[in-house]
């Protein structure tokens, strides 16, 4: 869970554009990792890369879009670098 809330694992705490409880990174059992909107007032935003040119991705309320390694995850004013381990 990414968001301003105690519960939150990744916890933003100084972008009050973000939601308690924002956004969610899940693997599913294929090792795809998705990013889920959780209901968040200001959105949920992905940046990518395709070759040179870069494009913003939003997530619709409550939609889900998969992650892929360089992608960006933005939530409220704050860029998330993605980088799987």
């Amino acid at each position: 869970m990414i968001g301003r809330s105690l519960t939150a694992e990744i916890r933003v705490t100084d972008d009050q554009y973000v939601s308690p409880l924002h956004a969610v990174v899940a693997q599913d059992d294929g090792g795809v990792v998705w990013i889920t909107d959780y209901g968040s007032t200001n959105g949920t935003w992905i940046r990518r890369w395709a070759g040179v040119v870069g494009m913003l991705i939003k997530l619709e309320r409550g939609g889900a879009k998969r992650l892929y390694p360089g992608d960006a995850v933005i939530v409220g004013r704050t860029t998330l670098p993605w980088t799987r381990r």
